[in-house]
């Protein structure tokens, strides 16, 4: 008998809270729709200097996917779809949108980061970000990054502003020009001398990479994408014991290509003159 009663008291409680639960859900609901939203406050962070996208590219986002929120019931505004919308624009790394209490809703918005930009041979134009994102030009600003040029056929539509970080498919395969651009953009961006000191980037017919610094008339002959660290430090190297010592405009050409040296030909050099090999390590050995 006790263990009936019982059993019927949890029943009783039970039918209680969810009733109770019902009629504070429907509370909440009718306050809701009586609750307007009155201002749209957007947030979009520019800390880093890029400015791809405005207040009015936001509204004009909202007003032909969602519509503007303001003078809308809360419960007749959808934030994720408003966060959805936003973030499909390719300059917007993140979004979010929230309400609060009095009806006000917020967007925060990260914009991608350009690292580099390319000119492809047949002279589209487009960037790259931090993790290797295409993204188109903005009409509204232009990037302070280095810009590569040359034997660069691929163009933005081939990737559809997807990673290159993404598993290769026979389509991606054969195209690594630029994943070649971007690793060597990313050190470059890292490093404030470099970011400061290399302009462009230029791809040969095999598909070398050279570098045109903003100090110096020279053209820094890269090679391939690889042991990108090592040149790097091997182009530092020589510059702090050569052309501090010898002049920034003394050689038309550096070459980091071979190993353990830096090779430079010097201008107004013949033709057919044989280059002029520097040691570029840090501490050449004694004799």
């Amino acid at each position: 008998m006790k263990q009936k009663i019982k059993t019927i008291a949890l029943i009783s409680l039970q039918i209680l809270l969810v009733g109770g639960l019902l009629v504070c859900l429907g509370f909440a609901t009718d306050k809701q729709s009586k609750v307007l939203c009155s201002k749209l406050i957007i947030n979009i962070d520019n800390g880093n200097g890029d400015m791809f996208i405005n207040n009015e590219d936001v509204l004009r986002i909202l007003e032909d996917q969602t519509g503007s929120p303001v003078g809308k019931a809360a419960n007749q505004i959808s934030l994720s779809r408003m966060e959805a919308a936003i973030e499909a624009n390719p300059h917007v790394k993140n979004a979010e949108v929230w309400m609060e209490l009095n009806g006000d809703v917020f967007i925060r918005i990260q914009q991608k980061r350009a690292i580099v930009r390319i000119i492809n041979s047949h002279s589209e134009s487009f960037y790259m970000d931090e993790q290797g994102f295409i993204m188109p030009l903005s009409p509204i600003y232009t990037a302070s990054v280095p810009v590569a040029t040359g034997n660069i056929t691929e163009s933005e539509n081939l990737f559809n502003y997807r990673s290159l970080d993404i598993p290769a498919t026979d389509k991606l395969a054969s195209v690594t020009i630029l994943d070649d651009i971007f690793h060597v953009a990313q050190l470059v961006e890292r490093d404030t001398f470099w970011s400061a000191q290399v302009q462009q980037l230029v791809v040969d017919e095999k598909g070398e990479i050279g570098m045109v610094p903003t100090m110096g008339n020279h053209l820094i002959q890269f090679g391939k994408a690889e042991q990108l660290e090592e040149k790097f430090e091997k182009l530092m190297n020589f510059y702090l014991q050569g052309l501090n010592k010898t002049g920034w405009n003394k050689y038309s050409i550096i070459n980091l290509k071979f190993k353990d040296q830096v090779v430079c030909v010097k201008k107004d050099a013949p033709p057919l003159a044989p280059p002029t090999p520097i040691n570029a390590t840090p501490n050449p050995p004694a004799h």
